[in-house]
Protein backbone atom coordinates (compact mmCIF):
# COMPACT_ATOMS: atom_id res chain seq x y z
CA UNK A 1 0.00 0.00 0.00
CA UNK A 2 2.69 2.44 1.45
CA UNK A 3 4.57 2.04 -1.92
CA UNK A 4 1.70 2.10 -4.44
CA UNK A 5 0.65 5.52 -2.38
CA UNK A 6 4.03 7.16 -3.37
CA UNK A 7 3.72 5.68 -6.77
CA UNK A 8 0.56 7.89 -7.19
CA UNK A 9 2.17 10.66 -5.14
CA UNK A 10 5.07 11.18 -7.62
CA UNK A 11 3.05 10.69 -10.57
CA UNK A 12 0.63 13.52 -9.39
CA UNK A 13 3.57 15.49 -8.27
CA UNK A 14 4.82 14.91 -11.97
CA UNK A 15 1.87 15.85 -13.82
CA UNK A 16 0.98 19.13 -11.73
CA UNK A 17 4.44 20.08 -12.55
CA UNK A 18 4.29 19.23 -16.63
CA UNK A 19 0.85 21.41 -16.58
CA UNK A 20 2.35 24.56 -14.84
CA UNK A 21 5.05 24.39 -17.06
CA UNK A 22 2.76 24.29 -19.79
CA UNK A 23 0.63 27.15 -18.46
CA UNK A 24 3.87 29.65 -18.28
CA UNK A 25 2.84 32.88 -19.99
CA UNK A 26 5.70 34.14 -22.87
CA UNK A 27 6.62 37.47 -22.88
CA UNK A 28 5.82 40.16 -25.56
CA UNK A 29 6.89 43.12 -26.60
CA UNK A 30 3.59 44.71 -24.92
CA UNK A 31 5.21 43.54 -21.78
CA UNK A 32 9.08 44.36 -22.48
CA UNK A 33 9.09 47.20 -24.19
CA UNK A 34 8.64 51.00 -22.26
CA UNK A 35 6.23 51.79 -24.44
CA UNK A 36 4.19 48.60 -24.12
CA UNK A 37 0.77 48.25 -23.23
CA UNK A 38 1.53 46.05 -19.76
CA UNK A 39 5.16 47.26 -19.40
CA UNK A 40 4.06 49.14 -15.88
CA UNK A 41 2.97 45.26 -14.35
CA UNK A 42 6.05 43.77 -15.57
CA UNK A 43 8.34 46.23 -13.32
CA UNK A 44 8.74 45.82 -9.37
CA UNK A 45 6.36 47.74 -7.58
CA UNK A 46 7.84 50.33 -5.19
CA UNK A 47 7.13 52.87 -2.24
CA UNK A 48 8.42 56.42 -2.36
CA UNK A 49 9.05 57.90 0.79
CA UNK A 50 11.57 61.25 1.39
CA UNK A 51 13.04 62.23 4.86
CA UNK A 52 11.35 65.32 6.72
CA UNK A 53 14.51 65.77 9.49
CA UNK A 54 14.58 62.09 10.88
CA UNK A 55 11.37 61.54 10.47
CA UNK A 56 10.13 59.20 7.19
CA UNK A 57 7.50 60.03 5.34
CA UNK A 58 5.72 58.23 2.41
CA UNK A 59 4.29 59.86 -0.42
CA UNK A 60 1.40 58.83 -2.59
CA UNK A 61 -0.63 60.79 -4.82
CA UNK A 62 -2.75 61.41 -2.78
CA UNK A 63 -1.48 61.29 0.61
CA UNK A 64 1.63 61.69 2.85
CA UNK A 65 2.11 59.11 5.74
CA UNK A 66 4.22 59.41 8.56
CA UNK A 67 6.62 55.83 8.46
CA UNK A 68 7.07 54.30 12.32
CA UNK A 69 10.66 53.48 11.97
CA UNK A 70 10.26 50.60 14.39
CA UNK A 71 7.80 48.69 12.98
CA UNK A 72 6.45 50.26 9.76
CA UNK A 73 3.19 51.38 10.61
CA UNK A 74 1.88 54.22 8.72
CA UNK A 75 0.00 57.34 10.00
CA UNK A 76 -2.18 59.48 7.88
CA UNK A 77 -0.25 63.05 7.73
CA UNK A 78 -2.42 65.06 5.37
CA UNK A 79 -4.34 64.12 2.16
CA UNK A 80 -4.72 65.79 -1.26
CA UNK A 81 -7.84 67.13 -0.42
CA UNK A 82 -6.47 69.21 2.85
CA UNK A 83 -3.74 70.49 1.08
CA UNK A 84 -6.50 72.08 -1.63
CA UNK A 85 -8.41 73.36 1.16
CA UNK A 86 -5.82 74.96 2.94
CA UNK A 87 -4.06 76.49 -0.18
CA UNK A 88 -7.07 77.90 -1.60
CA UNK A 89 -10.78 77.03 0.42
CA UNK A 90 -12.74 79.67 -1.80
CA UNK A 91 -10.45 79.44 -5.18
CA UNK A 92 -10.50 76.65 -7.97
CA UNK A 93 -6.69 76.02 -7.52
CA UNK A 94 -5.92 72.20 -7.49
CA UNK A 95 -2.24 70.13 -6.55
CA UNK A 96 -2.94 67.02 -8.70
CA UNK A 97 -0.49 64.88 -6.67
CA UNK A 98 1.75 64.94 -3.66
CA UNK A 99 4.35 62.73 -5.08
CA UNK A 100 7.15 65.23 -5.45
CA UNK A 101 6.25 66.57 -2.24
CA UNK A 102 9.23 68.33 0.08
CA UNK A 103 9.81 68.54 3.89
CA UNK A 104 12.83 70.80 3.44
CA UNK A 105 12.89 71.76 7.46
CA UNK A 106 13.57 69.42 10.34
CA UNK A 107 11.91 71.44 12.57
CA UNK A 108 9.58 73.08 10.89
CA UNK A 109 5.79 71.49 9.51
CA UNK A 110 6.50 72.99 6.41
CA UNK A 111 5.48 71.19 2.85
CA UNK A 112 6.50 72.36 0.03
CA UNK A 113 4.64 71.34 -3.35
CA UNK A 114 4.98 72.34 -7.12
CA UNK A 115 2.10 71.45 -9.23
CA UNK A 116 2.64 72.63 -12.94
CA UNK A 117 3.55 76.99 -12.93
CA UNK A 118 3.01 77.11 -9.19
CA UNK A 119 4.75 76.13 -6.15
CA UNK A 120 3.17 76.42 -2.77
CA UNK A 121 4.49 76.27 0.59
CA UNK A 122 2.07 74.76 3.58
CA UNK A 123 2.30 74.63 7.24
CA UNK A 124 0.41 71.47 7.63
CA UNK A 125 0.23 71.57 11.70
CA UNK A 126 -1.25 75.13 11.28
CA UNK A 127 -3.55 74.86 8.10
CA UNK A 128 -2.28 77.40 6.03
CA UNK A 129 -1.14 78.93 2.93
CA UNK A 130 2.67 80.32 3.72
CA UNK A 131 3.77 81.41 0.09
CA UNK A 132 2.73 81.21 -3.06
CA UNK A 133 5.01 81.50 -6.19
CA UNK A 134 3.98 81.57 -9.77
CA UNK A 135 6.48 80.75 -12.65
CA UNK A 136 5.47 81.53 -15.82
CA UNK A 137 5.18 78.86 -19.09
CA UNK A 138 8.31 80.83 -20.77
CA UNK A 139 10.65 80.55 -17.64
CA UNK A 140 12.98 77.52 -16.89
CA UNK A 141 13.35 77.02 -12.91
CA UNK A 142 17.20 75.76 -12.69
CA UNK A 143 17.06 75.69 -9.09
CA UNK A 144 15.60 76.77 -5.68
CA UNK A 145 16.66 77.39 -2.24
CA UNK A 146 14.27 76.75 0.74
CA UNK A 147 16.65 78.67 3.32
CA UNK A 148 16.76 82.03 1.47
CA UNK A 149 13.61 81.03 -0.78
CA UNK A 150 15.34 82.11 -4.11
CA UNK A 151 15.01 80.65 -7.23
CA UNK A 152 17.38 80.70 -10.35
CA UNK A 153 15.56 80.98 -12.97
CA UNK A 154 16.63 81.29 -17.05
CA UNK A 155 13.93 83.30 -19.42
CA UNK A 156 14.74 84.22 -23.13
CA UNK A 157 18.76 82.32 -22.43
CA UNK A 158 19.47 85.28 -19.76
CA UNK A 159 19.90 84.11 -16.24
CA UNK A 160 17.44 85.60 -13.38
CA UNK A 161 17.32 85.35 -9.54
CA UNK A 162 13.98 85.63 -7.80
CA UNK A 163 13.31 85.94 -3.78
CA UNK A 164 10.16 86.98 -2.69
CA UNK A 165 8.78 89.69 -4.57
CA UNK A 166 12.23 91.09 -5.98
CA UNK A 167 13.74 90.09 -9.17
CA UNK A 168 17.54 90.47 -10.39
CA UNK A 169 18.21 89.81 -14.40
CA UNK A 170 21.86 89.10 -13.84
CA UNK A 171 22.70 88.49 -17.56
CA UNK A 172 21.72 90.40 -20.86
CA UNK A 173 23.72 88.92 -23.88
CA UNK A 174 22.42 85.47 -23.36
CA UNK A 175 22.24 83.58 -26.69
CA UNK A 176 22.58 80.29 -28.02
CA UNK A 177 26.42 81.28 -28.41
CA UNK A 178 26.55 82.92 -24.96
CA UNK A 179 24.88 80.46 -22.55
CA UNK A 180 24.16 81.02 -18.74
CA UNK A 181 22.94 78.89 -15.68
CA UNK A 182 23.54 75.53 -17.32
CA UNK A 183 25.78 72.65 -17.21
CA UNK A 184 29.16 73.17 -19.05
CA UNK A 185 32.04 71.03 -20.54
CA UNK A 186 29.69 68.50 -22.54
CA UNK A 187 28.65 67.47 -18.97
CA UNK A 188 32.20 66.13 -18.03
CA UNK A 189 34.34 66.03 -14.54
CA UNK A 190 30.87 65.35 -12.87
CA UNK A 191 29.19 68.34 -13.93
CA UNK A 192 25.28 68.38 -14.43
CA UNK A 193 23.98 71.93 -13.75
CA UNK A 194 25.41 75.42 -13.94
CA UNK A 195 23.84 76.96 -10.54
CA UNK A 196 24.90 76.82 -7.10
CA UNK A 197 23.71 78.36 -4.21
CA UNK A 198 25.63 79.13 -1.00
CA UNK A 199 24.35 77.43 2.06
CA UNK A 200 22.41 80.25 3.34
CA UNK A 201 20.86 80.76 -0.23
CA UNK A 202 21.61 84.42 -0.11
CA UNK A 203 24.25 84.27 -3.14
CA UNK A 204 24.27 82.22 -6.20
CA UNK A 205 27.43 81.24 -8.60
CA UNK A 206 26.73 80.22 -11.40
CA UNK A 207 27.99 79.37 -14.82
CA UNK A 208 28.76 81.12 -18.26
CA UNK A 209 29.73 79.58 -21.15
CA UNK A 210 30.97 81.66 -24.66
CA UNK A 211 30.53 78.62 -27.46
CA UNK A 212 30.57 81.72 -30.29
CA UNK A 213 33.90 80.19 -31.34
CA UNK A 214 32.57 76.93 -31.08
CA UNK A 215 31.60 75.09 -34.97
CA UNK A 216 28.07 73.64 -35.60
CA UNK A 217 28.11 69.59 -36.05
CA UNK A 218 25.57 68.36 -38.10
CA UNK A 219 23.01 66.60 -35.85
CA UNK A 220 19.17 66.08 -36.74
CA UNK A 221 16.44 65.17 -33.85
CA UNK A 222 13.05 63.24 -35.02
CA UNK A 223 9.79 64.43 -33.74
CA UNK A 224 7.75 61.91 -31.48
CA UNK A 225 5.20 60.12 -33.22
CA UNK A 226 2.13 59.14 -31.55
CA UNK A 227 1.73 55.41 -32.61
CA UNK A 228 -2.23 55.17 -31.16
CA UNK A 229 -3.70 58.19 -32.45
CA UNK A 230 -3.66 58.36 -36.99
CA UNK A 231 -0.02 57.61 -37.31
CA UNK A 232 -0.75 57.53 -40.93
CA UNK A 233 -1.18 61.52 -40.70
CA UNK A 234 2.06 61.85 -39.32
CA UNK A 235 5.69 62.09 -40.45
CA UNK A 236 9.10 60.66 -39.02
CA UNK A 237 11.53 63.07 -41.31
CA UNK A 238 14.57 64.40 -39.69
CA UNK A 239 14.76 67.89 -38.55
CA UNK A 240 18.27 69.80 -38.84
CA UNK A 241 19.62 70.77 -34.99
CA UNK A 242 22.99 71.77 -35.08
CA UNK A 243 24.82 71.52 -31.83
CA UNK A 244 27.59 73.32 -30.59
CA UNK A 245 30.51 70.57 -29.91
CA UNK A 246 34.53 70.90 -30.16
CA UNK A 247 36.12 67.79 -31.81
CA UNK A 248 39.61 66.64 -30.85
CA UNK A 249 41.90 69.53 -31.73
CA UNK A 250 38.93 72.29 -32.51
CA UNK A 251 38.97 75.41 -30.63
CA UNK A 252 36.97 74.73 -27.52
CA UNK A 253 34.21 77.01 -25.74
CA UNK A 254 35.09 79.24 -22.60
CA UNK A 255 33.47 79.02 -19.49
CA UNK A 256 33.56 81.57 -16.36
CA UNK A 257 32.26 81.76 -13.14
CA UNK A 258 30.22 84.25 -11.88
CA UNK A 259 28.83 85.03 -8.39
CA UNK A 260 25.79 87.11 -7.66
CA UNK A 261 24.87 88.25 -3.92
CA UNK A 262 21.22 89.06 -3.15
CA UNK A 263 22.25 91.40 -0.35
CA UNK A 264 24.22 94.10 -2.67
CA UNK A 265 22.37 93.39 -6.05
CA UNK A 266 25.62 92.99 -7.33
CA UNK A 267 27.70 90.09 -9.84
CA UNK A 268 31.22 89.30 -10.19
CA UNK A 269 32.96 87.15 -11.83
CA UNK A 270 36.19 85.11 -10.49
CA UNK A 271 39.54 86.13 -10.92
CA UNK A 272 40.41 82.84 -12.52
CA UNK A 273 42.40 84.10 -15.43
CA UNK A 274 42.46 83.21 -19.23
CA UNK A 275 39.84 80.44 -19.76
CA UNK A 276 40.75 79.19 -23.16
CA UNK A 277 41.26 75.48 -23.20
CA UNK A 278 40.85 75.10 -19.52
CA UNK A 279 38.10 73.12 -17.77
CA UNK A 280 36.14 74.68 -14.53
CA UNK A 281 34.32 72.24 -12.55
CA UNK A 282 32.58 70.71 -8.73
CA UNK A 283 32.15 74.14 -7.20
CA UNK A 284 31.52 74.06 -4.05
CA UNK A 285 31.11 76.88 -0.93
CA UNK A 286 32.94 77.31 2.48
CA UNK A 287 30.75 76.52 5.15
CA UNK A 288 30.72 80.71 6.02
CA UNK A 289 29.90 81.24 2.54
CA UNK A 290 33.16 83.36 2.28
CA UNK A 291 35.02 81.23 -0.10
CA UNK A 292 34.01 79.47 -3.44
CA UNK A 293 36.16 76.23 -4.46
CA UNK A 294 36.41 74.86 -7.75
CA UNK A 295 38.83 72.56 -9.46
CA UNK A 296 40.51 73.34 -12.55
CA UNK A 297 42.04 71.11 -15.65
CA UNK A 298 43.81 72.16 -18.26
CA UNK A 299 42.35 70.69 -21.87
CA UNK A 300 44.89 67.78 -21.58
CA UNK A 301 43.19 66.74 -18.74
CA UNK A 302 46.57 65.50 -17.26
CA UNK A 303 47.08 68.43 -14.45
CA UNK A 304 44.14 69.37 -12.00
CA UNK A 305 44.39 71.82 -9.07
CA UNK A 306 42.06 72.58 -6.20
CA UNK A 307 41.71 76.04 -6.20
CA UNK A 308 39.65 79.08 -3.80
CA UNK A 309 38.35 82.22 -4.45
CA UNK A 310 36.85 85.39 -1.98
CA UNK A 311 33.53 85.27 -2.86
CA UNK A 312 33.03 89.21 -2.93
CA UNK A 313 35.82 89.87 -4.79
CA UNK A 314 36.44 86.92 -7.05
CA UNK A 315 40.23 87.22 -6.18
CA UNK A 316 42.38 83.90 -5.85
CA UNK A 317 43.24 83.20 -2.06
CA UNK A 318 45.12 80.36 -2.60
CA UNK A 319 45.83 76.50 -4.59
CA UNK A 320 44.99 73.78 -2.23
CA UNK A 321 45.91 71.18 -4.16
CA UNK A 322 47.86 70.26 -7.62
CA UNK A 323 47.19 66.30 -8.76
CA UNK A 324 49.20 65.60 -12.09
CA UNK A 325 48.79 61.96 -14.35
CA UNK A 326 50.61 61.52 -17.24
CA UNK A 327 47.23 60.03 -18.59
CA UNK A 328 44.68 62.15 -17.32
CA UNK A 329 43.13 63.13 -13.91
CA UNK A 330 39.37 63.18 -13.45
CA UNK A 331 37.97 65.40 -10.93
CA UNK A 332 34.36 64.16 -10.50
CA UNK A 333 33.05 65.52 -6.97
CA UNK A 334 33.18 68.74 -5.05
CA UNK A 335 34.46 68.52 -1.85
CA UNK A 336 32.70 68.34 1.81
CA UNK A 337 33.00 69.63 4.95
CA UNK A 338 32.51 68.36 7.95
CA UNK A 339 29.24 69.12 9.49
CA UNK A 340 31.23 69.30 13.07
CA UNK A 341 34.46 71.02 11.77
CA UNK A 342 34.70 73.82 9.06
CA UNK A 343 38.47 72.99 9.10
CA UNK A 344 38.30 69.72 7.24
CA UNK A 345 36.67 68.81 4.52
CA UNK A 346 36.37 65.82 2.10
CA UNK A 347 37.82 65.30 -1.28
CA UNK A 348 37.19 62.25 -3.90
CA UNK A 349 40.61 61.75 -5.78
CA UNK A 350 41.41 58.31 -7.65
CA UNK A 351 45.37 58.98 -7.75
CA UNK A 352 45.71 55.64 -6.62
CA UNK A 353 43.92 54.07 -9.26
CA UNK A 354 40.51 53.73 -7.37
CA UNK A 355 38.10 56.47 -5.99
CA UNK A 356 38.59 56.78 -2.87
CA UNK A 357 37.90 59.52 0.40
CA UNK A 358 40.86 61.74 1.72
CA UNK A 359 40.31 63.69 4.45
CA UNK A 360 41.66 67.60 4.11
CA UNK A 361 42.32 69.78 6.99
CA UNK A 362 43.45 73.73 6.49
CA UNK A 363 46.28 74.83 7.92
CA UNK A 364 46.57 76.76 10.80
CA UNK A 365 44.44 79.56 9.61
CA UNK A 366 42.08 77.45 8.22
CA UNK A 367 39.50 78.40 10.88
CA UNK A 368 39.66 82.29 8.82
CA UNK A 369 39.15 80.48 5.92
CA UNK A 370 42.82 82.59 4.72
CA UNK A 371 44.08 80.04 2.41
CA UNK A 372 46.87 82.40 0.70
CA UNK A 373 49.11 79.72 3.37
CA UNK A 374 48.49 77.26 0.45
CA UNK A 375 48.57 74.85 3.71
CA UNK A 376 46.62 71.72 3.75
CA UNK A 377 47.01 68.30 5.58
CA UNK A 378 45.67 64.96 3.24
CA UNK A 379 45.09 62.23 5.09
CA UNK A 380 43.71 58.99 2.85
CA UNK A 381 40.35 57.98 4.98
CA UNK A 382 39.65 54.75 2.44
CA UNK A 383 41.87 52.60 0.50
CA UNK A 384 41.80 49.34 -1.69
CA UNK A 385 41.16 47.61 -4.87
CA UNK A 386 37.28 49.28 -4.60
CA UNK A 387 35.85 52.36 -5.46
CA UNK A 388 33.91 54.75 -3.40
CA UNK A 389 30.64 55.16 -5.73
CA UNK A 390 28.80 57.90 -3.58
CA UNK A 391 28.67 59.82 -0.57
CA UNK A 392 25.18 60.01 0.91
CA UNK A 393 26.00 62.22 3.78
CA UNK A 394 27.51 62.72 7.31
CA UNK A 395 26.42 61.39 10.86
CA UNK A 396 27.71 64.37 12.98
CA UNK A 397 26.81 62.31 16.53
CA UNK A 398 29.02 59.32 15.26
CA UNK A 399 31.40 61.59 13.46
CA UNK A 400 31.35 59.23 9.89
CA UNK A 401 30.58 59.67 6.37
CA UNK A 402 27.96 57.17 4.95
CA UNK A 403 28.99 55.85 1.91
CA UNK A 404 28.05 53.62 -1.09
CA UNK A 405 31.14 51.34 -2.54
CA UNK A 406 31.63 48.00 -4.26
CA UNK A 407 34.09 47.06 -1.59
CA UNK A 408 32.38 43.68 -1.06
CA UNK A 409 31.58 42.43 -5.00
CA UNK A 410 32.52 44.95 -8.27
CA UNK A 411 29.08 44.04 -9.91
CA UNK A 412 27.60 44.79 -5.93
CA UNK A 413 26.84 48.02 -4.39
CA UNK A 414 26.49 48.30 -1.08
CA UNK A 415 26.51 50.76 2.05
CA UNK A 416 29.21 51.59 4.62
CA UNK A 417 29.64 54.18 7.43
CA UNK A 418 33.05 55.53 7.44
CA UNK A 419 35.01 56.60 10.66
CA UNK A 420 36.54 59.90 10.48
CA UNK A 421 39.19 59.13 13.10
CA UNK A 422 39.95 55.62 11.96
CA UNK A 423 38.97 55.33 8.27
CA UNK A 424 36.93 51.73 9.99
CA UNK A 425 34.12 50.47 7.42
CA UNK A 426 31.39 49.12 9.24
CA UNK A 427 28.13 47.80 6.56
CA UNK A 428 25.02 49.48 7.20
CA UNK A 429 22.64 48.19 4.67
CA UNK A 430 19.90 45.18 5.08
CA UNK A 431 22.23 42.70 3.23
CA UNK A 432 25.82 42.03 1.79
CA UNK A 433 24.33 40.96 -1.47
CA UNK A 434 22.63 43.04 -4.06
CA UNK A 435 22.74 46.66 -5.68
CA UNK A 436 21.74 49.05 -2.98
CA UNK A 437 20.69 52.84 -3.13
CA UNK A 438 20.39 54.73 -0.12
CA UNK A 439 18.57 57.85 1.13
CA UNK A 440 20.18 59.55 4.23
CA UNK A 441 18.00 61.23 6.80
CA UNK A 442 19.11 64.92 7.89
CA UNK A 443 21.17 63.83 10.67
CA UNK A 444 22.56 60.73 8.96
CA UNK A 445 20.96 58.22 11.95
CA UNK A 446 18.82 56.39 9.60
CA UNK A 447 19.04 55.20 6.23
CA UNK A 448 16.03 54.49 3.75
CA UNK A 449 17.57 51.20 2.12
CA UNK A 450 16.41 50.07 -1.56
CA UNK A 451 17.46 47.60 -3.20
CA UNK A 452 17.32 44.41 -5.15
CA UNK A 453 19.22 41.59 -6.55
CA UNK A 454 19.35 38.80 -9.41
CA UNK A 455 16.54 36.71 -6.75
CA UNK A 456 14.95 39.77 -5.25
CA UNK A 457 12.47 42.51 -7.43
CA UNK A 458 12.58 45.00 -4.91
CA UNK A 459 13.27 45.11 -1.38
CA UNK A 460 13.21 48.01 1.48
CA UNK A 461 14.80 48.85 4.74
CA UNK A 462 15.09 51.18 7.32
CA UNK A 463 18.19 51.11 8.35
CA UNK A 464 19.30 52.91 12.04
CA UNK A 465 22.93 53.43 10.93
CA UNK A 466 24.02 54.40 14.88
CA UNK A 467 23.19 50.70 16.12
CA UNK A 468 22.89 48.71 13.41
CA UNK A 469 19.12 47.84 13.76
CA UNK A 470 16.92 46.89 10.51
CA UNK A 471 13.63 47.09 10.09
CA UNK A 472 12.39 44.99 6.74
CA UNK A 473 9.93 47.58 5.54
CA UNK A 474 8.77 46.42 1.82
CA UNK A 475 8.90 43.15 -0.09
CA UNK A 476 7.70 43.43 -3.85
CA UNK A 477 5.96 40.52 -5.44
CA UNK A 478 7.96 38.84 -8.32
CA UNK A 479 6.31 40.54 -11.50
CA UNK A 480 7.50 37.88 -13.32
CA UNK A 481 5.52 35.25 -11.21
CA UNK A 482 4.05 33.13 -14.17
CA UNK A 483 6.15 33.94 -17.21
CA UNK A 484 8.94 31.61 -18.97
CA UNK A 485 11.74 33.26 -18.12
CA UNK A 486 15.13 33.44 -19.43
CA UNK A 487 18.02 32.01 -17.41
CA UNK A 488 20.33 34.65 -16.75
CA UNK A 489 24.06 33.44 -15.80
CA UNK A 490 27.30 35.49 -14.87
CA UNK A 491 30.91 35.42 -14.44
CA UNK A 492 34.08 36.47 -15.65
CA UNK A 493 37.43 36.51 -18.19
CA UNK A 494 40.55 37.58 -17.43
CA UNK A 495 41.44 40.61 -19.47
CA UNK A 496 45.18 40.36 -21.82
CA UNK A 497 47.05 41.14 -18.88
CA UNK A 498 46.32 37.88 -17.22
CA UNK A 499 45.43 39.60 -13.96
CA UNK A 500 42.31 41.82 -14.23
CA UNK A 501 38.22 40.23 -14.01
CA UNK A 502 36.31 40.75 -17.04
CA UNK A 503 32.61 40.53 -15.89
CA UNK A 504 29.49 39.33 -18.30
CA UNK A 505 26.56 38.68 -18.01
CA UNK A 506 24.57 35.88 -20.36
CA UNK A 507 21.02 35.84 -21.02
CA UNK A 508 19.90 32.38 -22.84
CA UNK A 509 16.45 32.14 -24.87
CA UNK A 510 13.62 30.32 -23.09
CA UNK A 511 13.73 27.09 -23.63
CA UNK A 512 17.03 26.60 -24.43
CA UNK A 513 18.38 23.97 -26.28
CA UNK A 514 22.27 23.51 -26.45
CA UNK A 515 22.23 21.42 -29.14
CA UNK A 516 20.89 24.33 -31.32
CA UNK A 517 22.33 27.23 -33.17
CA UNK A 518 20.62 30.44 -32.03
CA UNK A 519 21.21 34.28 -33.27
CA UNK A 520 23.58 36.22 -31.14
CA UNK A 521 23.69 39.70 -29.77
CA UNK A 522 27.06 40.65 -28.21
CA UNK A 523 26.90 43.46 -26.47
CA UNK A 524 30.01 45.66 -25.06
CA UNK A 525 29.41 48.85 -22.30
CA UNK A 526 33.10 50.01 -22.85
Amino acid sequence: MKIKYLSTLLFGLFASLTVSAQQLKEFTLEDLNFGGHNYYNMVPKSRYCTWWGDQLVRLEGNACYIVNKTNGKETKLFDKSEINQWIAPTRSIKVNSLGGAKFPYADKSVVVLRDGANIYTVDFKKHSLVSETEIADSDNLLESNYKSGAMAILRDNNLYVRRGAKEWQLSKDGSREIVYGQSVHRDEFGIHKGTFFSNDGTKLAFYRMDQSMVVDYPQVTIPEIDYFNHPETQTCSAVAAPDKYPMTGETSHEVTVGVFDSATGKTIYLKAGNPKDRYFTNISWSPDDKTIYMFELNRDQNDCRLVSYNATTGEKTGELYRETDEKYVEPQHPIMFLPWDNSQFIMQSQKDGYNHLYLCTLGKHGSRMAHNTESLDIKQLTSGKWVVMEVLGFNAKRKSIIIASNEINPIQRNLFAVDVKTGKRTRVDETGNGWHNGLLSESGAFVFDKYSSPDVPNNIAIVNTENGKKLSYFHAEDPWKGYNVPEYSCGTVKAADGETDLYWRMVKPTNFDPKKKYPTIIYVYG
